[in-house]
């Protein structure tokens, strides 16, 4: 995550000195990938909180020799939505690497362009 927004930095450097004619469509495009990674830092966070809250459900479960049905429910719960928090995170991250593969392109253009 901080590399893609070490390279929206970049990005946002490369449109700043761009000309005004193509300045505004790239900024735009800009906007939306810093919007889209703040979503995903968003995500990443709530993910991370319910992992650790899932282990410390699950260390309470385990604590006595005696597991409660409705333990292991909660348990089997927290499992699901671990899973599913796993699956969410591997989306954002092929999100975080396509839109990394975009702005290498977009300063690919933009260098091209410069030339």
């Amino acid at each position: 995550m901080e590399e893609a927004h070490e390279l929206l930095e970049q990005m946002d450097l490369e449109v700043k000195g761009m000309p005004p004619a193509s300045r505004q469509k790239y900024q735009i495009r800009l906007k939306s990938y810093v919007a889209e990674l703040s979503l995903l830092d968003k995500e990443l966070q709530r993910a991370r909180i319910v992992h650790r809250d899932e282990n410390l459900a699950r260390d309470e479960l385990f604590e006595g020799d005696y597991v409660k049905d409705d333990q292991k429910q909660r348990l089997l719960d927290n499992t699901e939505r671990l899973e599913r928090s796993s699956r969410q995170l591997e989306g954002g991250y092929k999100l975080a690497v396509e839109a990394e593969q975009i702005g290498a392109q977009i300063l690919t253009d933009l260098s091209s362009q410069r030339e």
